[in-house]
């Protein structure tokens, strides 16, 4: 069973390696189109990660930051991708952390609605990322 600490870190880091992802996509050499969405998806993600903090010190959890090894593995297989590539893998991201995510959701079994809230925009945020991508495929 995972504690509501627990599935918060998951949706958290979840968030973080999302937010670099996309930051080394908007750094690539991408079209002004793909750039444009990924600022946007960037922008929510910047404010998931502010509620997920914010929740975490009103609980009085220490959340860690997103592991600096996987920083540079990830940005290690980011260099020369180009719209398709770029949008391929965010797509592939984005799925893996719904994935993930449900699965640590159905481990959890408390009623926190401040979570599970986040939980939900996190997952919607996902969708509409999947969504906006497919037009670069």
């Amino acid at each position: 069973m995972v504690t509501g600490q627990e599935f918060l870190y998951y949706q958290l880091v979840s968030v973080q390696q999302m937010q670099y992802v996309l930051t080394l996509a908007d750094e690539a050499d991408a079209s002004h189109a793909l750039k444009t969405s990924i600022r946007e998806q960037l922008a929510t993600l910047d404010q998931l990660e502010s509620h997920l903090q914010i929740l975490s010190v009103q609980r009085g959890w220490d959340i860690p930051d997103y592991d600096p090894i996987r920083k540079s593995l990830t940005a290690l297989r980011f260099r020369q991708r180009k719209d398709s590539g770029i949008a391929e893998y965010l797509i592939r991201l984005y799925t893996d952390h719904t994935v993930a995510m449900m699965k640590h959701f159905n481990q959890w079994k408390a009623d926190d609605s401040s979570i599970r809230n986040l939980f939900q925009k996190v997952s919607d945020c996902c969708a509409i990322g999947i969504r906006q991508m497919q037009p670069f495929l």
